[in-house]
């Protein structure tokens, strides 16, 4: 029975998680990308062991997990693609660093999926709905509704929370400029 993207696809329950469906998503674009098998410049054991990492030292420390290989975002793609299937694939953090990757080798079509993966339920939330003006500005930018981008600034400058509002004035102060000459290979943002 051939399936398409949009179709849902029934099981036990009635429907398919989105957890896995967020694997499958992940594995379709590891293959995109050509990456059957990591490059040379990591070897097994590393690898292993780079998935065994808990998500504190796989994530968020300097120069430790897909971090390591800042100026490699193709590496880093894997790497998180690989980290999310198998420990964290609802982790918000996570699939925005791996929509940033994307983003940064000029896949914007992709980048936008696992941004709009890393929108966080706001219920009353300030913090989250802070996060979430943060990222749909991001996806504004890289759709090129400036303003979009302008509307979700002008939010965000209004909440409390303004920890990602200077990324966004970068974004609009370059909007014809590529999302990777403005964000970092490392960026955490």
């Amino acid at each position: 029975m051939k399936q398409n993207y949009h179709s849902e696809i029934t099981s036990g329950n009635g429907r398919m998680s989105r957890s896995f469906i967020l694997i499958l998503l992940l594995a379709q674009s590891s293959c995109v990308m050509g990456l059957k098998s990591f490059p040379a410049i990591i070897t097994s054991e590393e690898l292993s062991a780079m998935m065994d990492l808990d998500y504190q030292l796989f994530d968020q420390t300097p120069g430790s997990g897909w971090r390591k290989y800042e100026g490699h975002p193709e590496v880093q793609i894997r790497l998180l693609t690989e980290y999310i299937a198998r420990n964290a694939p609802a982790n918000h953090t996570l699939l925005w660093h791996l929509g940033q990757r994307y983003a940064i080798v000029g896949d914007y079509h992709l980048a936008i999926y696992y941004f709009r993966q890393a929108l966080l339920d706001e219920a009353g939330d300030s913090f989250n709905h802070a996060w979430n003006l943060y990222v749909k500005g991001t996806i504004a930018f890289l759709t090129r509704d400036c303003s979009q981008l302008k509307a979700h600034i002008s939010q965000l400058e209004k909440l409390p929370i303004k920890k990602h509002l200077e990324i966004l004035y970068r974004l609009e102060r370059n909007f014809h400029k590529p999302y990777s000459m403005l964000i970092s290979y490392q960026s955490t943002s």
